[in-house]
């Protein structure tokens, strides 16, 4: 393989040149990232508002129902709304009436 300029490669000796960079690249190991543990209550609440920060590994809670920041540990809360639960006005709505008597012969219900 030449130094000559990407340019004047042509496309297989760029192939190959851009296979010996990759396989350079593959002994690297990128850092992960953990993030903090999902154990609040908050993650899958309704009302709250969550921010986090990659570099830090820094989770920021506000929540928007008592209106400021909360610890991130919450294990219990009394305005907790699960986002995945339908209300009961909501399930009203997707609701399908069904009447499973049939209609009478005699016009008796």
């Amino acid at each position: 393989m030449s130094d000559e300029s990407p340019a004047r490669l042509s496309r297989y000796d760029l192939a190959d040149r851009l296979e010996i960079q990759a396989k350079k690249l593959e002994g690297v190991k990128k850092k992960k990232i953990h993030f903090v543990d999902d154990e609040s209550i908050c993650v899958s609440c309704k009302w709250a508002h969550i921010t986090r920060s990659g570099s830090q590994n820094n989770r920021n809670i506000y929540c928007s129902q008592i209106g400021h920041a909360v610890a991130g540990d919450i294990t219990e809360c009394s305005d907790y709304r699960n986002m995945t639960q339908l209300s009961l006005a909501q399930m009203s709505e997707l609701a399908v009436l069904i009447d499973p008597r049939g209609k009478p012969e005699g016009g008796y219900l």
